[in-house]
Formats: structure tokens, sequence, C-alpha cells
């Protein structure tokens, strides 16, 4: 989908999927790995994507963090939020909302 954008710095990003929360540790730690927007699901298999906002929140640069999930009852987006994501896409979300957020983030760069 990402691919098929029409705003080039979408289309031409660099994909980098982990699928546990561990994974996805070993990336935000790692320096040599540049993170401009993190898309993070709540729900992994060994817990749960808001409790890596505050560790992306410590990169320098920050990324932008934007957080999907199935969760779309009004206190989980509050806790979202609250751990400090910039954007929530309840899932499922139509392709297009996605590329529009993550146009938005980019630009306000």
């Amino acid at each position: 989908m990402l691919a098929r954008s029409t705003d080039r710095r979408i289309r031409d990003a660099s994909l980098v999927e982990a699928t546990t929360l561990a994974a996805a540790r070993t990336r935000i730690h790692d320096p040599g790995w540049p993170i401009d927007v993190a898309l993070l699901d709540v729900q992994l298999s060994d817990g749960s994507g808001l409790d890596l906002i505050r560790e992306l929140a410590e990169r320098v640069p920050r990324p932008k963090i934007v957080v999907l999930t199935a969760g779309v009852l009004a206190p989980q987006r509050e806790a979202a939020l609250e751990a400090g994501c910039d954007a929530f896409l309840g899932k499922p979300y139509m392709p297009q909302e996605l590329l529009d957020t993550l146009s938005t983030l980019i630009a306000a760069e």
C-alpha cells in the first residue's frame, strides 16, 4: 500500500517490521537505524506497543508515532494519546486514512 502512495516520501520509505516488543526494542536502541515514523500495534504477542512509545520518544530526533489498534474505545484512544503518540487509527482503517496520516505527520517536520 505504501509503495503505491502518490507522496514520494511515503512511496520511497524504507520499511522495517518488528512483530514483537523484543524485536522492536532491538531496532529502537540501534543508533544505526534511523526511524522517522513508527507504526505501533497495541496487541503484540509479547506485550503492548504502547510500551514502546516512551522508548521511541527518547530517540533524537524523535520519530512520529502512529498507534494502530482494533481497540477503538475512548479509554484505549486516551491511553495511546496520553502515552505520547502523534496519531491514532482504529482497525479496520481505510488505506487512504493511513496514507493521509503519514503525509500529515511527515509534512509537519
